[in-house]
This record gives structure tokens, sequence and C-alpha cells, in this order.
């Protein structure tokens, strides 16, 4: 911020003048309006969600996303790397565990998932749908596969296996 902020000013003011001077801030600032329109939109989705959606279908969607994020905690390794604490994981400069490729496997597998889940029961012709069906599920089951071929190159001890 450039020159004097209005309590650095009228402390100035104070000084010269011998007076308390005290500035009138204004009730609306740049954050109460961003803090006002931030709560109004917050309402307004809440509310929008709460009118349009059933809440039985919105509770249905939060289980699968968590039961899906489970699935993938469970299966993809990181379990035996917690527990066994295998040397060959890479550790980051605050002492997590670094995963490789950023989760591009686990990001194409979630990918597959949701085309899955929520692409193909939409599809009306039948023909597409399966199609759409079995590349999905070739996608998850060759990039599973890619990765725990991976957590075995890495380290031969690896003790899971699907197709690779």
């Amino acid at each position: 911020m450039r020159g004097f902020t209005d309590d650095d000013f009228a402390n100035y003011m104070s000084s010269i003048l011998g007076v308390q001077v005290k500035p009138k801030k204004p009730f609306f600032t740049t954050g109460r309006v961003l803090q006002i329109g931030l709560i109004a939109l917050v309402t307004c989705v809440l509310g929008t969600i709460y009118y349009k959606f059933d809440i039985r279908h919105a509770l249905r969607v939060v289980i699968m996303l968590i039961s899906l994020a489970m699935i993938f905690t469970f299966t993809s390794g990181y379990m035996w790397n917690q527990i066994r604490r295998p040397p060959f994981i890479q550790r980051g400069k605050d002492g997590s565990i670094e995963l490789f490729a950023g989760g591009g496997f686990d990001a194409f597998t979630t990918l597959c998932c949701l085309l899955l889940t929520n692409v193909a029961p939409r599809i009306q012709s039948s023909v597409l749908q399966r199609v759409v069906v079995y590349f999905g599920m070739i996608g998850v089951l060759v990039a599973f596969s890619g990765m725990i071929d991976f957590y075995r190159r890495k380290n031969g001890s690896y003790p899971f296996r699907l197709f690779f």
C-alpha cells in the first residue's frame, strides 16, 4: 500500500493538533462485501440443493464416493506401505510419503470408474452402453494392474499382483 493508511493519518493529525482524531471507517469494506456475497452465494446454493434435489439421492452419492475412496485406499497398496513400512518408499521434505507420477494411475482409474458409474447408465443405446462398459472395465483393470506392476518393479517383495 502506498502512502498513509487512515489510522496512520489520524495518528499524525492527532500529534500535530493535540486532539485525539478517530477516523470513521465505512461499514461496507471490500472484505465485508466479499463475506456478505459469499454467504449469500452459499445460502442460494444450499437452498437450491435443498429444494431441487432428493436427499436420499444425495446421500447415496456421498456414500458411493466415500466407498470408492476407501476401496482405492485399501487396494492401492497404501495400507500395506503404511503397515509394513518398506524401505523403498520415498519420503518428502515434510516426512510424508511421495507417490510416483503424481497419481497418474489413480487418476486414470478414477476416470474409468466415473465413466462406469455416471456415464454408462445414462446411455440409451444398449450396444454403445456395452462398449463403454467394456472399455471402462478394461481401463480400470489395466491401470490398476500397471500400478501394482510398478510397485513390484520397485521392490520384488511386493506381495500383490493382478495381470502383469
